[in-house]
């Protein structure tokens, strides 16, 4: 590289000035000439040679050997030695810095230049294989998939942005652990720890998918579901020399995908049983006009009379059961007003009370001057008397405590995470409907199903309670968030939009 410059540090005068008209007559330009390691030191730094010619035994108190140890960790610039010393000692200092080369004085001009071209090839390789391992770097910590990279041995070497997002840890934290330490991993269904897929690849020495559902748990408490797969790094030698672990979070996916299923179960059942209310009301009508008509034309004192009062009760009965399943359905609506929900639930008080007389303390904390909602008076009457009785049920017995509470609070996206309905819900002031009971609480498999039709613990054919209270509130556009845990009682808290 003619016209390279080159730093000659020497505290033999006429020994440097021989090297400057040596290494000019070869084509290179001498930077400087200092004859001690602290002003090595210090134009290295300042005015940057492309090669630094070091002599070991200087005039200063720094000998050669330091001032290329500090160069290198301060320039990267590279080193030759040029020295009369060549004891056991002296090389074993100066391997340790790393020089690019070692010449003994005195050395021909053809070595001296074969050193610096060398040296100045060297440096040129390693500015372009970090070039290459930065832009490598920023790739892989743009990827969009977490990527979490293992030598040989299964410890850590690298974790991308996505992977520091999703684990929790960070790149400095995660440095030389364990696989298993940073990417936890267990099953979906049981909770049990997984066996680790980058072991199993090391050892199979073949890319291992990770299981569908494997769940991870990251180091502020998360549950995510996750997908990926491990496969292996290999050496020059055809060996495995590490792992690459890519994952990618589906909880989310996963998630839309049950929402959507679930709301095309609800919205088919639902055309069922609107479907089938309408039937039940159109023979209804029938039945009712030919009760009526039937006592019109039998004799007070005749025994049929009880009959057609049983005939009567019956199809008032089927009438409820027709208008629960309507609401259901969502498709019958009544007039809907701005309400207050403490006066809405205080008009059904007696009701409420009549549910839980002899079978479970009841408590209401209603709250004054509420923000109105706009909605159908029995249709959120329905709902709590549904939801109280079915807290009633679950905390029946001695020591059973319902509790019905209303209220406002201020809700973020946050706060819908995790609801049974309305999850997506906008950020906004809601008033809500709680019911809370001690009873014995649900499992999380139960809290999904609990608002199907027909759905129970306790027998088949429960009927349409619950179910009757999810169409009244996605009537209302509103959201259901619960809270519950075997043993632990269970909390529902019915949230409608503020006016």
């Amino acid at each position: 590289m003619t016209g390279a410059s080159v730093l000659i540090v020497e505290d033999e005068p006429i020994v440097a000035i021989g090297l400057q008209d040596r290494l000019e007559r070869l084509g290179y330009r001498v930077a400087d000439i200092v004859d001690t390691g602290e002003a090595a030191v210090a134009v290295a730094v300042e005015a940057r040679p492309d090669v630094v010619l070091m002599d070991i035994h200087l005039a200063g108190e720094m000998d050669g050997i330091t001032a290329a140890d500090q160069i290198r960790a301060q320039t990267q610039i590279p080193v030759i030695y040029l020295t009369a010393f060549s004891d056991n000692e002296t090389v074993r200092r100066a391997s340790g810095t790393e020089p690019m080369n070692y010449l003994h004085k005195p050395c021909q001009d053809r070595d001296l230049r074969v050193a610096v071209e060398l040296a100045l090839y060297r440096r040129a390789a390693e500015r372009e294989r970090q070039r290459v391992a930065q832009r490598f770097q920023a790739t892989v910590r743009s990827i969009a998939d977490a990527l979490v990279a293992t030598d040989s041995t299964g410890r850590v070497t690298l974790l991308n942005t996505a992977a520091e997002r999703l684990t929790g840890w960070t790149q400095e934290r995660a440095g030389g652990l364990p696989f298993p330490s940073v990417v936890v991993l267990a099953e979906g269904q049981s909770g049990a720890a997984m066996p680790c897929p980058v072991t199993a690849s090391l050892y199979s020495g073949m890319a291992t998918a990770i299981e569908p559902g494997a769940v991870l748990l990251t180091v502020d408490g998360r549950r995510l579901v996750v997908e990926g797969a491990v496969t292996l790094v290999y050496g020059a030698n055809g060996e495995p020399d590490g792992s690459v672990c890519v994952l990618r979070d589906v909880s989310e996916r996963l998630a839309t995908a049950a929402k959507l299923e679930r709301a095309e179960k609800l919205e088919s059942l639902g055309l069922v049983a609107g479907g089938v209310a309408h039937v039940m009301n159109n023979l209804l009508t029938v039945i009712i006009w030919s009760t009526d008509f039937a006592r019109g034309e039998i004799p007070e004192n005749s025994p049929a009379l009880a009959l057609l009062d049983d005939v009567d009760a019956a199809a008032a009965g089927l009438k409820r059961v027709a208008e629960q399943m309507l609401t259901y359905a969502a498709v019958q609506f009544r007039q809907r007003e701005p309400l207050d929900l403490s006066s809405t639930v205080g008009g059904c008080f007696a009701r409420l009370h009549e549910t839980a007389a002899g079978r479970a303390e009841l408590e209401t904390e209603f709250a004054s001057g509420l923000p109105s909602v706009t909605g159908d008076e029995h249709q959120l009457q329905q709902a709590v008397i549904n939801l109280v009785t079915n807290a009633v049920e679950a905390a029946e017995g001695a020591g059973g405590r319902v509790v019905v509470r209303t209220g406002s609070r201020r809700m973020t996206r946050e706060d819908f995470r995790g609801a049974l309905l309305g999850s997506e819900e906008p950020e906004g002031t809601y008033v809500f409907i709680e019911v809370a009971d001690n009873g014995t609480g649900m499992d999380t498999a139960t809290q999904k199903s609990m608002f199907d039709p027909f759905f129970s613990t306790k027998f088949t054919g429960r009927g349409l309670g619950l179910a009757l209270v999810h169409g009244a509130v996605q009537s209302h556009r509103g959201a259901i968030l619960v809270s519950s845990a075997p043993g632990a009682g269970t909390r529902v808290e019915v949230l409608l939009p503020a006016l």
